[in-house]
């Protein structure tokens, strides 16, 4: 904000664009599913730009409805966040292809059609598209 350039207006732009087309857009929390608890979470590290610190991002699913989801930018850098609790089998963690990678929605610049196609899998709707 004390040294606004032309790449911080664009930036501007593109998210005023953005909003204005996402006007109807809303989660859906579907009435019938699982209770099976998954997460997905990524990191882009050194991600943020003017301080070079990583950005973690998260989202949490109860069954098929998006419950819960964060982006933070870290700071601290740790090894492994969940390490002691793999050692006790609390947590099981996948491997996810960074194609197929949910969270990156939430930390990474995606192009059009990978955006769109996590934000369907985050249950993101339109309300004003036809049926």
């Amino acid at each position: 904000m004390q040294q606004p350039r032309k790449p911080h207006l664009d930036a501007v732009h593109r998210l005023l664009r953005y909003l204005k087309i996402a006007l109807g857009q809303e989660l859906l929390f579907p009435s019938q599913g699982s209770l099976i608890l998954r997460g997905y979470c990524d990191a882009h590290w050194a991600g943020c730009p003017t301080m070079r610190r990583s950005i973690l991002g998260y989202c949490v699913f109860l069954g098929n409805a998006l419950i819960a989801w964060k982006t933070k930018k870290q700071t601290t850098v740790s090894r492994s966040s969940v390490e002691a609790e793999i050692q006790r089998g609390e947590i099981k963690t996948t491997y996810v292809q960074t194609g197929k990678q949910i969270a990156d929605i939430f930390i990474k610049p995606l192009g059009q059609t990978v955006f769109h196609s996590h934000l369907s899998k985050l249950g993101v709707l339109d309300i004003h598209t036809p049926t």
